[in-house]
């Protein structure tokens, strides 16, 4: 009897252990994509809260919510984004800060709002007269050189954002609430009041003889109206969306290379992202780059689309040639330099991507 007790003992303890180490053995399976990752294979559901300023009927808002259902797709529902739009969540001048500090998870941002922050993408590649041909080429130069030097990416991560990809906005021209302009060089910026929303434009009017008005978005449409400006230096999409089009009567035009241009930045709060499966991660990269090159080609064609519509209704164009932009490029190096040496200053390779800007813009 007491040997019959003994055994079943013994049997009771081999299963209990056979069914422990099952259990352990279970918490490092490779998932079915062989990518090693536990927890890949969990059904955990990952909420995500998206911030964009943009109204859901923008362009570049509805192709962000067809890029977060793909994502939600591939992720076979493990991803779940929440998408607030308008900036109900975070308004345009937290958008940054906002990320950084975890009060949404993933945003748009434009990149002047980023500019104490990010030295090389939102200074660096933006500087005045750069020399970009159009923002496609800025968009394919600034992807290369993401890959090239990691620095681009590294400035992010010092703030605990992550770099999700950028796409870069019209050219920067001059907006006019008049017609009859008289425009051909710097010289007839002299005494003229114009706004604007970038620190490189206000240092750069005001320097050759100009009036630079800090006018935000809120407040262009207004301070177009009444005359407090005259004029609004920047891209055409920020004129549609202030709705200012029956304002504008005439554009001066610094080519397709513009005065400037800004971009704009999807970031994601670093801490969430590294919370992430690995397979998840990937699917966020890879649904964001792509998010980004299709906002790139809406922008493209939302940019045409809007000066044609300008034409239409009237409105006066003045192509200023490259013999009469090369002057005002010279007249941009000395802020060209303080931003370079600003960002070798930070210990990042400002000089070494610079040099491969211009190679490649060659």
């Amino acid at each position: 009897m007491k040997k019959m007790k003994k055994t079943a003992v013994l049997l009771a303890t081999m299963i209990l252990t056979i069914g422990i180490l099952a259990a352990c053995g279970s918490n490092n399976e490779k998932p079915a994509d062989g990518s090693g990752n536990a927890s890949a294979a969990s059904d955990k559901v990952y909420e995500i809260t998206v911030n964009t300023t943009q109204a859901p009927m923008a362009s570049t808002a509805v192709a962000l919510q067809e890029a977060c259902d793909a994502m939600e797709k591939a992720s076979n529902g493990r991803l779940k984004f929440q998408i607030e739009y308008g900036g109900n969540l975070l308004g345009i001048m937290e958008c940054w800060t906002g990320v950084a500090d975890g009060r949404a998870d993933i945003s748009f941002c434009p990149s002047n709002i980023a500019s104490d922050y990010l030295s090389i993408t939102s200074n660096l590649f933006c500087v005045p007269f750069i020399g970009f041909e159009n923002a496609q080429e800025a968009y394919d130069i600034y992807n290369q050189l993401r890959g090239e030097f990691s620095d681009i990416d590294a400035e992010y991560e010092a703030y605990g954002v992550k770099n999700l990809g950028v796409f870069f906005n019209g050219p920067d021209q001059i907006f006019m609430n008049k017609k009859g302009v008289s425009f051909s060089g710097m010289e007839d910026i002299k005494g003229m009041k114009l706004g604007t929303s970038e620190a490189f434009i206000v240092q750069y009017v005001n320097q050759n003889g100009g009036a630079a008005v800090f006018t935000s978005s809120a407040d262009l449409y207004t301070n177009l109206d009444s005359g407090l400006i005259e004029g609004m230096c920047t891209h055409a999409l920020l004129m549609q969306v202030t709705k200012c089009d029956d304002l504008i009567k005439s554009v001066v035009e610094f080519g397709d290379e513009g005065m400037m241009r800004g971009c704009s930045l999807m970031i994601m709060n670093k801490n969430t992202y590294d919370a992430l499966p690995e397979d998840l991660q990937k699917i966020i990269d890879e649904g964001f780059a792509a998010y980004c090159q299709n906002g790139q080609k809406i922008q493209n064609n939302d940019v045409s689309a809007y000066m044609a519509k300008l034409k239409d209704n009237g409105c006066e164009i003045i192509s200023l040639t490259e013999e009469q932009i090369a002057p005002m490029r010279e007249l941009a190096v000395p802020i060209t330099e303080a931003t370079v040496s600003t960002v070798d200053s930070k210990g990042y390779q400002g000089t070494a991507i610079y040099n491969r800007i211009k190679d490649l813009i060659k």
